[in-house]
């Protein structure tokens, strides 16, 4: 079977071997040394070369190392995928941004008890993809995240029996393991949890009622935000990264999601702050 296969990479350019050449545009010598008059120069610049890290899983913990793994290659306006980003039994599956800028530390999981949520401030819509992981530690009525308390919205309902899952003004029901991690894509075809897909009717297109959050769909009820445990959380709009969110602390211990697109650290928007997992190794 195909599993993920994590690239980090690193760019480096070649210095640039500057030639007169009588049919370049002219231009002023930009070194420290005097010169009078113009020159006409020409820059030879060398391809650029990409350094490739292989990681088998997302948090970069064991670079994978060997004969037949490409540690190199040329960039020279083009880059052909999937060679030479191809391993057997792997799929490439985009760059990867590494690590968090300094002064963020990287956790396993940020901790919701109940009183905590995120506001994104973004409406989704029927071209919204929402990947997450999580733990529900808790039994009860609970969103995971969500977009509103009324449809047409998004939502990741918990519940102590099933749980809805909505999009739009579709619904269907799956049960969400308690204490267990799961991991789901929920978009306009369907829901996969666990890896097990379940197909929405036909969505219409909408945009939701509220704003994206975590740990809740709606700011005015008290007893439905999520008690457990976010991994990872991905938004996606019209299969463009909109959010990728990273559990993180900073410099003055405040925890919450960093989100690698905006470059924004976001935290508790409720009664408190979040409480941070176990530092990611």
């Amino acid at each position: 079977f195909l599993s993920t296969l994590f690239v980090f990479i690193s760019l480096s350019f070649a210095d640039p071997n500057i030639a007169a050449s009588s049919s370049s545009s002219t231009c002023k010598n930009s070194t420290l040394e005097t010169y009078s008059g113009t020159s006409n120069l020409s820059a030879n610049w060398g391809a650029n070369t990409i350094n490739l890290h292989w990681y088998a899983d997302e948090n970069a913990t064991t670079e994978l190392t060997g004969s037949g793994i490409p540690t190199s290659c040329v960039y020279d306006g083009t880059l052909t995928l999937p060679a030479p980003l191809e391993k057997e039994g792997y799929t490439f599956a985009g760059w990867k941004v590494r690590g968090l800028p300094d002064g963020y530390t990287k956790l396993q999981y940020v901790i919701f008890n109940g009183t905590q949520y995120i506001n994104t401030g973004w409406k989704p819509n029927q071209n919204t993809e929402i990947r997450a992981k999580y733990m529900v530690t808790t039994t009860g009525s609970r969103w995971v995240y969500g977009s509103g308390s009324s449809n047409p919205r998004i939502t990741a309902y918990v519940a102590s029996g099933a749980s809805n899952q909505r999009f739009g003004s579709q619904t269907l029901t799956r049960t969400i393991p308690v204490n267990t991690i799961n991991e789901s894509i929920q978009n306009k075809q369907g829901l996969t949890l666990n890896g097990e897909f379940t197909a929405y009717p036909t969505v219409a297109n909408f945009t939701s009622t509220g704003t994206f959050m975590i740990g809740t769909a709606s700011t005015s009820s008290s007893t439905a935000k999520f008690v457990g445990y976010i991994y990872y959380l991905r938004v996606y709009n019209s299969g463009v990264l909109k959010f990728n969110f990273i559990p993180a602390k900073n410099s003055n211990n405040v925890v919450g999601l960093y989100d690698t697109v905006t470059k924004t650290f976001f935290t508790d928007s409720g009664n408190g702050s979040l409480d941070a997992g176990p530092v990611a190794q």
